[in-house]
């Protein structure tokens, strides 16, 4: 039988790798606020969060290839009764306690991330609030400074003070527009880290049922069943009798 290059090692590998590729699309968005201007940090931002985004892809294609590979007939009509991967934990949870235990620690992570999010995003939004403020109260101050140094020197109504007045005006909508673009900027950050710990969660919720099939697959015997070997792909039957064991327990 030909080897499957769906395994359960090259998952957890796979799972790794968008882990950390997270972790680091997390580091480079954080220095993205805290250096908005910072050419360099914009484009190693841009680089991690693409990649962060292919392996959460990736992994998400390899676990429905590697389901798919492991679960014929009847694992597939579990599947398909319950649609919700917390659902299939659930029902295998007699046979093995530990998945429901790794589904509720993702929940956990997920809520925790999604909890800091919404204090980064409030943060933002009242950071900007002030920003903007105190920056327009100083628009009038700039303007009479402004005036007070061409009328010094006797230029008050002369070109070059309406030149100065037109740059100044280009210079004031520049700076609010740079504050808009670097709150919008945070808030797509902030929405993308979202978007991140939610296909994360459901990226750990699939390992932790394919945990879950690996330990049962492991165990089987004291299920009273007798599969050739431990590894599923080299008796996918396995995964039948189990299935076959839970459907007829409801």
């Amino acid at each position: 039988m030909a080897t499957s290059p769906y395994t359960y090692q090259a998952m957890q590998s796979l799972n790794a790798q968008r882990a950390a590729a997270t972790r680091d699309a997390w580091h480079w968005m954080q220095q993205a606020r805290l250096q908005p201007k910072n050419r360099a940090v914009a484009y190693q931002r841009m680089v991690a969060l693409r990649n962060a985004q292919r392996l959460n892809a990736n992994l998400g294609s390899f676990q429905n290839k590697f389901l798919a590979a492991g679960r014929p007939g009847a694992m597939t009509a579990l599947a398909a009764k319950y649609k919700d991967p917390n659902a299939v934990i659930a029902k295998l949870a007699p046979f093995d306690p530990q998945g429901s235990v790794e589904a509720i620690n993702a929940k956990r992570q997920l809520d925790q991330n999604l909890v800091n999010l919404t204090g980064q995003e409030n943060l933002l939004n009242t950071q900007y609030g002030m920003s903007r403020r105190n920056y327009e109260q100083q628009v009038p101050t700039m303007a009479r400074r402004l005036l007070s140094n061409y009328a010094g020197r006797g230029m008050a109504f002369s070109t070059g003070y309406g030149e100065a007045v037109g740059q100044q005006n280009t210079d004031v909508a520049n700076a609010l527009a740079d504050l808009d673009f670097q709150k919008q900027q945070a808030l797509a950050d902030i929405t993308s880290q979202r978007g991140l710990s939610q296909t994360g969660y459901q990226s750990d919720l699939a390992t932790s049922l394919m945990n879950t099939i690996n330990r049962m697959t492991a165990k089987a015997g004291t299920l009273g069943l007798q599969p050739k070997g431990l590894d599923i792909y080299n008796d996918p039957t396995l995964l039948v009798k189990l299935a076959q064991q839970l459907l007829l327990k409801g």
